[in-house]
């Protein structure tokens, strides 16, 4: 979430457009590959799927809870460090609200997709020949 933020950050500053800055959800699938990948060598659960589904799910979650808080906190700290959306400016904080809560559910939906995707890469096969 940190460093999706910084990055974000940077794209803001130098005037990015948004096709850039769908390149954060690298560091999302790193974060999440490492974490699946070290969880099921380290571990070796049973039930590795399920679980690290719910592990898909902690990190998403607070990755997007990183980004729209800091979001909200530049807003409030007056520093004019805030993210701009779909044309939407954050001028008022009902938008950066708006802003934050649309980023956290964008960053949520795309961890959980990437899990499902590391999930399938990682979790090997049953079958016998």
């Amino acid at each position: 979430g940190v460093m999706m933020t910084m990055f974000l950050y940077v794209i803001e500053a130098s005037g990015g457009s948004y096709g850039i800055k769908f390149f954060k959800y690298f560091f999302l699938l790193g974060t999440i590959s490492w974490a699946l990948y070290q969880y099921k060598v380290n571990l070796r659960p049973r039930r590795f799927f399920q679980n690290g589904i719910l592990l898909g799910v902690g990190i998403s979650f607070f990755s997007g809870l990183v980004v729209a808080e800091t979001n909200l906190a530049g807003y409030v700290s007056g520093t004019g460090l805030s993210l701009h959306k779909f044309q939407l400016d954050s001028s008022t904080m009902a938008n950066t609200m708006v802003i934050s809560g649309v980023i956290f559910f964008e960053i949520f939906v795309f961890g959980m997709i990437l899990t499902l995707i590391t999930l399938q890469f990682l979790k090997g096969s049953n079958r016998s020949i």
